[in-house]
């Protein structure tokens, strides 16, 4: 049986197939990494507007006999031309782009924190970008159920909050949440990553908990900022059973 449906969608990646087709794939909301043909040669009008990070409305035409599925017409309701005039949000978008697709992401509320990222890239500057990109991190981490405790030493029990934002914690390898910095002076036998200063836990606590306007006009030190995106950048390539291509460059990107 074959059928004609439309969905938001918004594009992800393109891979050429053949001379003149291109295998895509999508982000929607109910069923999240979906992938389907657009044919069409370079005069194609479906061709120039089918591109990463477009999203709008998207008509496909499924065939289940040959199980095959194909792009009908898109209506682009935001092309987000920021993030490919700059270099950084051309990466971070990638990032994002990589991570949804890898980690089968799926469902309305994920699909709303991608396309909040992205429309950030689109209009932000750099360096707005870039603590754009640690907040989106933990958001993401949290969606995925692997958030840390941020209010207690997984250790001792004792409140964070009753440190200096100048001491620091240490994050556990396996995830969960941190030593306090009483207890990271005593050493341990559990797998550690490296320490983040309290501050830094402060800000992905407000993360969690407060408004993303709320959050944007926090401030860190950049002592803070370095080491939360050590921090979530590898925790985000420890999400998934394989690395993360985009991350291999990272170490450019951050310069």
């Amino acid at each position: 049986m074959n059928r004609n449906s439309n969905t938001e969608a918004t594009v992800l990646t393109l891979k050429q197939v053949a001379e003149q087709n291109k295998l895509v794939t999508l982000f929607v909301p109910k069923e999240g990494v979906i992938t389907a043909m657009l044919y069409g040669g370079s005069k194609s009008k479906l061709r120039a507007i089918v591109s990463p990070y477009h999203r709008g409305r998207m008509w496909l035409y499924t065939d289940s006999v040959r199980k095959s599925c194909k792009i009908s017409d898109f209506d682009v309701q935001n092309f987000r031309p920021g993030i490919r005039e700059n270099l950084f949000k051309t990466w971070a978008a990638s990032l994002c782009a990589e991570l949804i697709i890898k980690t089968y992401a799926q469902g309305e509320s994920t699909y709303n924190l991608v396309q909040g990222f992205l429309d950030g890239l689109d209009i932000a500057r750099e360096e707005q970008s870039k603590t754009g990109l640690l907040r989106f991190l933990w958001r993401y981490q949290c969606e995925l159920g692997l958030q840390y405790n941020t209010a207690t030493c997984i250790q001792c029990g004792a409140l964070l909050s009753g440190f200096s934002p100048n001491e620091k914690a240490q994050p556990l390898q396996s995830g969960g949440g941190f030593l306090c910095p009483d207890c990271c002076k005593f050493g341990t036998d559990i797998p550690i990553m490296n320490p983040i200063p309290i501050e830094g836990v402060f800000y992905l606590q407000a993360i969690e908990n407060a408004t993303p306007k709320e959050v944007r006009s926090l401030k860190i030190s950049l002592e803070t900022f370095n080491s939360l995106q050590g921090f979530l950048l590898e925790r985000t390539n420890n999400t998934t059973s394989c690395k993360l291509k985009t991350l291999e460059t990272a170490n450019i990107i951050f310069k």
